[in-house]
């Protein structure tokens, strides 16, 4: 993703303001903060970190209080078709307007960062799609007593990725390359994103369940992801399925005890 236009759209921002404001302001992990000639300016500098989901064994997690609560939600989830790409990006941009790049901009410049964005992941220059792991969803939520028929609601967008793309994947948990057999990949979740009223909703678990299961059917070991540090929603939602931060070689041994 890093050549994803997704990158280019954080937006640079320069605004006058006095120092002693300036000092007040709390920093921002998707830009760099500087202050100069009496102006704050803030560069683009999102930062972000890759995570690792094993498929063996994984299993949807559930609320303990599920069974006690009625349902709010019904849900249809289906293969993503040519046919629904040009819906995505309305939708994408539903699921992403109160977030860093697209909050930055009005709703013109937003819809339009949308729709790059989902091109570029059709395209295949985020990589290759695994087309039976790329799902959409359509819901109706129960609160919406004039909501008569279900409507698009998410979508899952999976690629496969060079193990080299992501750090700390083994070579025992990627595969040959379909086309290029010398090469290992492993499939990454490009995209999961679910419009503003049907989030918290268990929509986007909904949605991973099936992309897990068919990567597991497609002989996959290993789901790769890339969270954005300032996406405190994104961050919960992939520790609570079960994502992990891959191990550094490089990071410090355990420290040795002794008497104080």
């Amino acid at each position: 993703m890093v050549d994803s236009p997704y990158y280019r759209f954080f937006r640079y921002i320069k605004y006058p303001l006095p120092f002693k404001q300036w000092k007040k302001l709390p920093r921002l992990l998707t830009h760099k903060n500087e202050y100069w000639d009496g102006h704050v300016r803030l560069s683009a500098r999102p930062m972000t970190c890759d995570v690792i989901l094993p498929l063996a064994g994984w299993q949807r997690p559930i609320s303990p209080d599920a069974d006690e609560r009625p349902g709010q939600l019904e849900l249809a989830i289906r293969t993503l078709q040519d046919q629904d790409w040009k819906e995505l990006p309305d939708l994408y941009h539903s699921a992403f307007a109160q977030q860093q790049p697209l909050y930055s901009w009005n709703s013109f410049a937003a819809a339009r960062a949308s729709r790059a964005i989902i091109k570029h992941a059709q395209t295949g220059e985020d990589g290759p799609l695994v087309r039976k792991a790329c799902f959409i969803a359509h819901g109706r939520l129960f609160r919406h007593r004039k909501q008569e028929s279900l409507e698009l609601c998410g979508a899952a967008i999976t690629t496969i990725v060079p193990i080299s793309r992501v750090s700390g994947v083994e070579k025992a948990d990627a595969i040959p390359h379909p086309e290029q057999p010398d090469k290992l990949v492993v499939p990454h979740l490009d995209w999961i994103f679910v419009s503003q009223p049907y989030q918290a909703s268990g929509v986007a678990t909904m949605l991973l369940e099936d992309v897990v299961t068919s990567l597991k059917n497609s002989g996959f070991r290993t789901l790769t992801s890339t969270i954005l540090l300032e996406n405190a929603n994104s961050m919960r939602w992939h520790w609570r399925n079960g994502f992990k931060l891959p191990a550094r070689p490089w990071g410090a041994s355990l420290p040795v005890r002794i008497a104080p």
